[in-house]
């Protein structure tokens, strides 16, 4: 379990004793501080993650000292469902887009009961981990954040998942030891793209799957103008839109070979013609609908314009890479 699957990021060995507050390298007795399932392994955070925690602070008014907000307590903070709830009638629907490529994508793995997951950028309340281990009995489930809310103290206790606060460009488990990572709006964050590739493939086993879903990618019209993600949040927060390009030259140096699947939040709402106005590129996605309706249209978009539309147009990232043998 935690024990075994942890690396101490000082000596990369995978020995632990866990105590109340503490979990102690056996080999090298370097000691991480814990607090119920939370483990926090960052200790000398990168000047990426400072910039985030900057921006953390001064988007929610909270504590200035990056130590600080490790763990929030929140009792007013909402759960996924209340968020998709209260939500569904906005422009953008994000918390639907996000649930539906994450099932999707699930579905598409299919976990088994036995397999060790690794949650890239999880939040409160682990809808993830909650739906595999309800529907796929997964039990071994890590999540790893640079920060983590709950609602009250009693919640750092739950272990569903394993808490990590940690960097996703030098996570905290040893070589070779997930069978499935989930990353879920969260690469654009990391301000070193290749390291971050290179820690997905050194944690995963052969033959293991990664689902990186819904993030936003550069496109050349869209880098031309209209709204981007740096003027919605802080300007101290990691909002990065690589291109396709890029993304795909790293799956390919790090043994990953991707499967590409269009958003199915943005197909469903093709299929019925329901295209917002302040949709970006409003006029394409709308003469889009209207040939979306042809099953031999939605097939050639599928296998062969995906990827135009992500270079060209920023079509959103989801992809599912496997690490090969």
């Amino acid at each position: 379990m935690i024990e075994s699957t942890l690396k101490c990021s000082k000596c990369n060995h995978s020995d632990f004793e866990i105590t109340d507050n503490t979990m102690t390298c056996k080999n090298c007795g370097n000691a991480y501080p814990r607090k119920g399932w939370v483990i926090d392994t960052l200790t000398e955070p990168s000047k990426y993650v400072l910039s985030e925690y900057k921006g953390i602070s001064e988007e929610n008014n909270l504590s200035e000292d990056w130590k600080d907000l490790k763990i929030q307590i929140d009792p007013n903070i909402k759960g996924y469902e209340e968020k998709l709830e209260s939500t569904k009638s906005s422009y953008g629907q994000y918390y639907e887009q996000t649930m539906k490529n994450f099932l999707y994508s699930v579905e598409h793995i299919n976990p088994k009961a036995s397999d060790i997951v690794l949650e890239i950028g999880s939040t409160y309340d682990f809808y993830f981990a909650r739906h595999l281990e309800q529907k796929y009995g997964v039990k071994e489930i890590y999540g790893l954040n640079i920060h983590y809310d709950f609602k009250d103290n009693e919640e750092l206790e739950n272990n569903l998942p394993y808490k990590i606060v940690a960097d996703m460009n030098d996570i905290p488990l040893k070589e070779n030891s997930v069978d499935i990572v989930i990353i879920s709006a969260t690469s654009h964050h990391s301000g070193t793209l290749d390291i971050l590739m290179k820690e997905i493939s050194r944690v995963l086993r052969a033959g293991g799957r990664c689902a990186m879903i819904n993030d936003p990618c550069g496109g050349i019209l869209k880098s031309l103008g209209g709204p981007s993600l740096s003027l919605e949040r802080n300007i101290h927060i990691n909002e990065n839109e690589y291109p396709i390009m890029l993304y795909n030259k790293l799956f390919k140096e790090n043994g990953l070979s991707p499967y590409h699947f269009f958003s199915k939040y943005h197909e469903e709402k093709l299929m019925r013609k329901d295209i917002h106005p302040e949709t970006r590129f409003y006029w394409i996605a709308k003469f889009t609908s209207y040939l979306y309706s042809f099953s031999w249209f939605q097939s050639f978009v599928r296998k062969y314009l995906l990827f135009y539309a992500q270079l060209i147009l920023g079509v959103p990232l989801n992809v599912i890479l496997t690490k090969k043998q």
